[in-house]
């Protein structure tokens, strides 16, 4: 039997050039309508296009009986479908409550770790998710009810690096009419129907009163958001060539040169503010409006402003400086290393992961590389630097005291006692991201590399 959705789902699959054959897929399984239809149509597709599925199901500790009742209806829809099902336990109240974040946003970011894990773990170069027309939609209200700019009116991606979306132009109606037609259950969480979180209130509330002024209201919202989509792309991709001529990087600071944007439209130097704030923090979240028009307004020298998460700038002659606050107190920290094969650490401020390769990878710019064996067996720890500490700088033979090092390299003297250090066996063996000791250089004779890199903090 053919089936209008498969068909559907399928043509959005070639647009966006979502799959090929052979590809290995991981799937985000909840057991709701929207994912237990992403994987039935995977499946109908996986003997033809020769598809490795592996389903991954996460309970995230919340909801108690339910949560198992969702568990084990995925581990048995999965055994009839003849697809390998992984299946993880996360607490996330309690990782919401450590990190200070919202268990919304922890469970986001655990999933998609736990999805990345299984994709390597299992060579899948594809993750399959199941965001659909209206999930889309009620992106696009939120974001427009909390104030946005064009972007955050694109509503979701149907792909974004090696996540997919393939129910992404496909309505619920339509999923759940499917999923009627095949005779194939589902799972509904309860707290759906809860109105005390923003889509919910959203998706229950105000998209049904908008339905009854307009029976179109979703396709004509998700119309208008492709529409927007190819507005800003278009934008976008004008305004990236002053990226080029008017962002610089100077140290560990971002430096927009707004005497190089005189006559050029306010959406363009706009997102070249952006852009330069972006590159500083390492997303555009919480840039707001207010500090927008300051921006993009500021002319004399000297003046200084708060942008909130530790980030300031200066206007100098013309330039938009933006820097990170130097902290009042410097807290020492030290991190032992238990683990080096594909561990990732926080240290101070930063986020440093650690990986085994092959000597012969290609070297990536502000990365590490130790030889391994070198320190394989030693007492590794991350700190950052201490007085009297010394290293000999790769390229030289001699010691040289950091504090010394850090003046003539011109290390911003505000990121100076956060910069982390590894140390084996209490010698120093790099400054991340800076200089490696002469001693602990890869050579051609290197059989295991120890690849090191950071996110966030100083250095993004």
């Amino acid at each position: 039997m053919d089936y209008a959705l498969e068909k559907f789902v399928s043509k959005t699959v070639a647009v966006y050039n979502m799959i090929s054959t052979g590809d290995g897929i991981v799937v985000g399984l909840s057991g709701g309508a929207d994912s237990v239809c992403l994987l039935v149509y995977l499946c109908s597709i996986r003997e033809p296009m020769n598809l490795n599925l592996t389903a991954v199901h996460i309970n995230h500790g919340i909801r108690g009986a339910e949560a198992m009742r969702d568990e084990n209806f995925v581990s048995e829809l999965c055994k009839k479908l003849n697809v390998d099902c992984r299946i993880y336990h996360i607490d996330i109240p309690g990782i919401a409550k450590k990190q200070k974040i919202s268990e919304e946003l922890a469970g986001r970011n655990e999933r998609y770790r736990i999805f990345n894990e299984v994709a390597k773990d299992t060579n899948s170069s594809k993750i399959a998710v199941a965001h659909n027309k209206n999930d889309s939609v009620e992106t696009v209200l939120i974001k427009l009810t909390r104030g946005c700019s064009l972007n955050g009116l694109k509503g979701i991606s149907p792909t974004n690096g090696n996540i997919i979306r393939p129910l992404a132009e496909t309505s619920r109606a339509s999923i759940e009419q499917y999923l009627a037609e095949k005779n194939i259950d589902y799972v509904t969480d309860s707290t759906n129907n809860e109105n005390v979180y923003t889509r919910n209130i959203i998706r229950n509330l105000v998209v049904p009163h908008l339905e009854q002024i307009n029976p179109g209201f979703v396709n004509t919202i998700f119309s208008n958001s492709k529409n927007i989509s190819c507005d800003d792309d278009f934008i976008e991709q004008y305004s990236s060539e002053f990226y080029k001529k008017s962002i610089t990087k100077e140290n560990e600071n971002i430096v927009v040169d707004m005497i190089s944007l005189d006559g050029v439209h306010d959406a363009v130097k706009k997102r070249v503010i952006m852009q330069g704030y972006s590159m500083l923090k390492g997303n555009k979240a919480d840039l707001e409006q207010k500090h927008m028009d300051i921006l993009l307004n500021a002319s004399a020298t000297g003046k200084k402003y708060n942008l909130g998460n530790d980030i300031e700038v200066r206007t100098e002659y013309g330039k938009l400086i933006f820097y990170r606050k130097i902290a009042d107190n410097i807290t020492d920290y030290e991190t032992k290393i238990e683990d080096t094969d594909n561990k990732i650490y926080t240290a101070g401020n930063v986020s440093i992961k650690f990986e085994i390769v092959d000597n012969n990878v290609k070297r990536q710019k502000n990365c590490t590389y130790i030889d391994y064996d070198l320190i394989k067996n030693c007492s590794l720890k991350i700190r950052n630097r201490r007085d009297g500490d010394r290293f000999i700088p790769s390229g030289m033979t001699g010691y040289k005291k950091i504090k010394k090092f850090f003046i003539d390299a011109k290390v911003p003297i505000e990121i100076r006692n956060t910069t982390p250090l590894l140390t084996a066996d209490g010698s120093i063996v790099a400054i991340i991201g800076i200089r490696t000791d002469n001693r602990y250089l890869t050579t051609e004779k290197t059989k295991k590399t120890l690849k090191i890199s950071f996110y966030g903090g100083t250095y993004e």
